[in-house]
């Protein structure tokens, strides 16, 4: 099936738009709006005419845009949040009162907005709105000084609005210097430092007056960094006002997620966290009787006698120390 054009997107070519229909078809599922434009008004789409495989070239690009487009949390990380209490609430609310009073808001809602705020369901596409119209994105450049070394050269990127529409996702739009989301960018960027802030929930209460929500007492979200769940970390974000009983408890419920972590942790033993190196570094292709002759050849204080404890206490150390199991052609006596 073909995923329906929006309307936002009518001012393109047929043929830029044949583009995306066609690659939303290889893909299997279709792109939001907001990545369409990017890629519309960035001239992604224009260049993808050009290649040999345009479909491809343009996918490549899309998932860049998409990876940039949401901040969500990933799919494999999950978050534990104990709620804000009234006086987190309470702050909240008086932060936004004194936002509201700030004279940079004030002027951008009078003369952009002409004094009539955004309801939430239209938020949305008053920005693609602002995208279309304002033409080209700003490309701005960044050039290295000082120590650099001579091969970096300038850095070349666009500044973005961050935006969510209700779906769970937070969106990005391109900006133009000058235009009426320029100045939302560098609007929300000062109220984000000023308040603390996230980016999204900014840009909706300068278009729409929705005061951003109560940071939690505590929050713990566990991240997977690299393919190795040893790699895991569990970052908190703590209030003051948050008691020690608080913060214990919420790791606590967020350590306990994580299966291959005993009750206790342990430090590994010299002998085994050597071992577990030293099958990840020589293990691959080779057969457990050849590879436990070289640990022998090499760690003679803690040679093995017999293949079979060689082999368990290789699984064991490299498990605990990576949480994965160790597995590869070779993993044969």
């Amino acid at each position: 099936m073909r995923y329906p054009i929006n309307k936002d997107l009518e001012g393109y070519s047929e043929q830029e738009l044949a583009l995306l229909g066609d690659v939303e078809l290889r893909r299997g599922e279709p792109i939001s709006t907001g990545v369409k434009l990017t890629a519309l008004s960035d001239l992604y789409v224009s260049t993808a005419l050009g290649e040999d495989d345009p479909v491809a070239w343009l996918i490549e690009r899309i998932g860049t845009l998409e990876d940039g487009a949401r901040r969500s949390p990933r799919r494999d990380s999950r978050e534990w949040v104990l709620l804000p209490d009234r006086n987190l609430i309470a702050l909240a609310e008086i932060m936004a009162v004194s936002a509201r009073e700030d004279e940079g808001v004030q002027d951008f809602r009078r003369v952009v907005l002409r004094g009539r705020l955004l309801k939430r369901a239209r938020m949305a596409d008053w920005i693609v709105r602002k995208v279309k119209e304002q033409g080209q994105p700003t490309r701005v450049e960044t050039i290295p000084v000082g120590d650099a070394p001579q091969n970096w050269g300038a850095i070349s990127d666009h500044r973005f609005v961050e935006y969510d529409t209700g779906d769970g996702e937070i969106y990005i739009a391109p900006v133009a210097i000058g235009g009426p989301l320029w100045h939302l960018h560098n609007l929300v960027k000062t109220l984000c430092s000023r308040f603390d802030w996230e980016s999204a929930e900014t840009t909706r209460f300068v278009l729409t007056n929705e005061s951003p929500g109560a940071r939690a007492l505590v929050t713990a979200r566990r991240t997977m960094g690299s393919p190795f769940p040893a790699k895991t970390r569990i970052i908190l974000s703590i209030s003051p006002r948050a008691s020690p009983d608080d913060v214990k408890r919420i790791y606590a419920a967020a350590r306990e997620s994580e299966p291959d972590l005993p009750k206790r942790a342990r430090t590994i033993s010299e002998h085994h966290a050597a071992l577990a190196v030293f099958v990840a570094e020589h293990g691959q292709g080779q057969k457990w009787g050849s590879l436990m002759k070289r640990w022998n050849a090499e760690h003679r204080e803690w040679a093995y006698e017999d293949v079979r404890p060689f082999n368990r206490d290789a699984h064991r150390a490299y498990r605990r120390v990576t949480g994965s199991t160790l597995t590869y052609e070779g993993d044969t006596t």
